[in-house]
């Protein structure tokens, strides 16, 4: 059995004092879903070696308290627990609590999932990761990796690494609905990002700060969303396109002042058009899974940089 081990910190704040008491203890738990359980609010959840996220296969790990969750040296894995199917590692719902991973490798052991691995959606929280890896998910349903869609909670990924994993065509790691995704340091995303604001609110984007990455992140999305942009602004906070491309035909990312906006790419007049009347169609469903023939239902038609909602009798 390897070792969780649990700092917990007391601190006392006022306008004029600040002062900490530490008290750290060496207990051993079983999993970090038993060390989270007995964490007080603030404490710090140190992990050493590999452990297990959970002693079941469909553990939904909720946070109700503020953690940071960090690895101890250079080699601390968070692992999924056999067969772990449908569980979430990091479940941030209607909380107002900050919730930090660091310093951590999250091993999905190639393990099919049917669920996200993390999600922060509603409520105000916050979730952090910063120096985190994901390797060896496998996902079979459509679900993200890191979903982060909810207009509430917060999230912002500093050095982070997606690698070795497997997804659905045209589903892609990390999905961005809201405003409160950030991107820091140098995030290596495997594939991309799948941009989904949806409909019921304007001026959605993806903030940058600092960012260093030398592998552009990879942004899907269907080019009707960015009438819910400020024009066509998708990232904010870099003026630098080699740092982005588009993964939607006919679609490049351009400076727009000190941000990033989509823009059609350039064609020049018959054969732009005669490139996209011979490009060759294809269909997706609403999740964005390419459908190789679809029928009795609504679904995204795409011809080189042609994109619509059609109905399929």
């Amino acid at each position: 059995m390897k070792k969780v081990y649990l700092a917990l910190a007391a601190l006392s704040l006022s306008a004029t004092v600040a002062s900490a008491q530490a008290y750290i203890g060496e207990t051993e738990y079983a999993t970090l879903q038993d060390a989270v359980a007995a964490a007080a609010d603030g404490a710090v959840i140190e992990i050493a070696g590999t452990v297990n996220t959970a002693n079941t296969d469909n553990t939904r790990l909720g946070f109700g308290k503020n953690l940071t969750i960090k690895g101890r040296g250079d080699n601390a894995v968070l692992q999924l627990p056999d067969k772990f199917k449908k569980g979430t590692v990091a479940l941030l719902h209607n909380t107002n609590h900050t919730v930090t991973f660091e310093n951590l490798t999250f091993d999905g052991r190639g393990y099919e999932r049917e669920k996200s691995f993390i999600e922060a959606k509603s409520g105000n929280g916050t979730l952090n990761l910063t120096d985190v890896t994901v390797i060896n998910s496998k996902m079979i349903a459509a679900q993200r990796l890191l979903d982060t869609t909810g207009s509430g909670a917060k999230a912002v990924f500093t050095n982070l690494v997606i690698k070795d994993c497997e997804f659905l065509e045209g589903l892609y790691p990390i999905r961005v609905g809201g405003n409160k995704l950030t991107f820091k340091g140098n995030c290596e995303i495997q594939e991309g990002v799948n941009f989904e604001p949806g409909e019921t609110k304007p001026l959605y984007y993806i903030t940058v700060e600092g960012l260093t990455n030398t592998t552009p992140i990879a942004i899907n999305f269907d080019s009707a969303n960015t009438k819910y942009t400020q024009g066509g602004v998708i990232v904010k906070g870099c003026s630098d396109p080699s740092k982005f491309k588009s993964l939607v035909k006919g679609y490049a990312f351009e400076a727009d002042g000190d941000n990033l906006k989509i823009a059609e790419a350039s064609t020049t007049g018959i054969e732009g058009v005669e490139a996209d009347e011979n490009a060759p169609v294809e269909y997706y469903n609403l999740q964005g899974v390419r459908v190789a023939n679809p029928e009795n239902g609504i679904f995204i038609r795409r011809q080189g940089a042609k994109v619509e909602k059609v109905y399929v009798k």
